[in-house]
């Protein structure tokens, strides 16, 4: 990876001035009121933020990050069943990346030369087993990526760190006739490599839940969802290293315990 340094090494501006052209062409076909297929190609432009010009004694001065995406994905609905599903591949130049420079949470941004996002991002809805007690309904969200460096002289075409190959969310429930709802939730990730040597992964994780919903009155409801209930330990979240080699670092953050969340929504009409 390269770090773009400011050509004055003893400047302490954060004057720098970032020019960008990002057009879009998309395309759409309604083959009935309930299905679309889609394409979306397009170029995109981030310049640096205040916060990833800093990082050290004088400002880092970062190339602004460009892609080109394409997009491929269908929505629609057929009888019970809803989808919404894309398939994506972006070619980044310059990506700005954040690497962890101490356990205390600081941490400086650089730029990787070239890199690929690809991925696939899925969500499934339907309804069962109508009767007239209620029906059942359920619901999954599914992310598969593959984001890694291209030809990065140091760590190659290593997957980038930080970032789960696959993730999931499922609901099940039954919707009772007066349109309450008590559903069982999970969620859960795939493990991953915290550096970008990829010499050290976080584990893979799932947690369970319970929640039921419904109204007092059209207008006023109520709701109380259970995560986590089994309490298990699982890393939510990690900081990036360049190279752990190997070894466990303090880059892991916990996701919550078991927790209850309860409220009421009121909506104006």
């Amino acid at each position: 990876m390269s770090r773009a340094i400011s050509a004055d090494p003893v400047s302490e501006s954060f004057a720098e001035r970032y020019r960008g052209f990002s057009p879009k062409l998309g395309l759409r076909w309604d083959w009935r009121p309930e299905l679309q297929v889609y394409a979306n190609l397009s170029r995109s432009f981030e310049p640096t933020s205040f916060g990833e010009l800093t990082g050290g004694l004088r400002p880092t001065i970062n190339e602004a990050q460009r892609a080109t995406i394409l997009e491929l994905g269908s929505r629609g609905r057929m009888a019970q069943l809803e989808w919404d599903v894309s398939l994506f591949e972006a070619h980044l130049h310059d990506e700005l990346l954040q690497i962890a420079t101490n356990t205390a949470g600081a941490n400086v941004t650089v730029n990787a030369a070239r890199s690929v996002h690809r991925g696939l991002e899925l969500g499934l809805s339907g309804k069962a087993l109508a009767s007239e007690a209620g029906r059942l309904e359920w619901r999954l969200q599914g992310l598969w990526n593959d984001f890694h460096l291209k030809g990065d002289p140091s760590y190659g075409s290593r997957r980038l760190p930080g970032v789960p190959r696959h993730a999931a969310r499922a609901q099940l429930g039954w919707r009772f006739e007066g349109g309450s709802l008590l559903a069982l939730h999970a969620e859960g990730a795939g493990g991953y490599p915290i550096d970008f040597a990829n010499s050290f992964r976080a584990p893979g994780y799932a947690v369970w839940g319970l929640k039921a919903s419904g109204e007092f009155q059209p207008g006023l409801g109520w709701f109380v969802d259970g995560r986590n209930l089994a309490d298990r330990r699982y890393v939510a979240t990690t900081g990036v290293v360049r190279d752990a080699r190997g070894r466990d670092t303090a880059q892991f953050l916990p996701g919550d315990g078991r927790s209850v969340y309860a409220g009421i929504d009121w909506k104006f009409n």
